[in-house]
């Protein structure tokens, strides 16, 4: 009698432990999908990563991505360019397909900069525009001469011709 409770024991910890070892499995798996915009044209570039982490990747020439080794609690966000970004969980898909909408901004909101451009309130400098009417009704010849004297306290130094 007690080999039989001992064998009972045993096979109920074989068990336990097989079913931990198979659950760890089933909480990370592929996630793949395609990233369109509104007209179902395909994004590249759409960076894709799992919140609140670094891991992620950037979507192909036809939209496409896949990430490994993700959790099935975890949530996506999708983020690109002129769109919104959008968050998605995960749970039990393994193929997510998303739709990227227009984030709208006002032009106002937008500067221009030598490496890119920022929202106007992101700036910690001094922002000054020029409208084409203005530097049309210069006298100077060259563009950097123009610009400088139509913005006050601009010094422009060109080092080559």
């Amino acid at each position: 009698m007690k080999i039989g409770l001992i064998f009972k024991k045993l096979s109920m910890l074989l068990l336990l432990l097989l079913l931990t070892v198979f659950s760890s499995f089933a909480q990370e798996k592929t996630v793949t999908g395609t990233v369109t915009d509104e007209s179902d044209e395909p994004l590249p570039g759409v960076t894709v990563v799992v919140k609140g982490t670094t891991q992620g990747t950037v979507t192909n020439a036809e939209g496409e991505y896949q990430l490994t080794s993700i959790p099935d609690d975890a949530t996506l966000q999708f983020s690109f360019v002129g769109m919104g970004t959008q968050e998605i969980e995960v749970g039990d898909q393994s193929t997510i397909d998303m739709t990227m909408v227009v984030d709208a901004i006002g032009i106002e909101e937008v500067v221009a900069v030598g490496y890119g451009t920022q929202k106007r309130s992101d700036i910690t400098g001094s922002v000054a525009s020029v409208k084409p009417e203005m530097l049309e009704d210069m006298p100077q010849v060259n563009l950097t001469q123009t610009i400088q004297g139509a913005i006050p306290g601009l010094s422009i130094n060109v080092n080559s011709n």
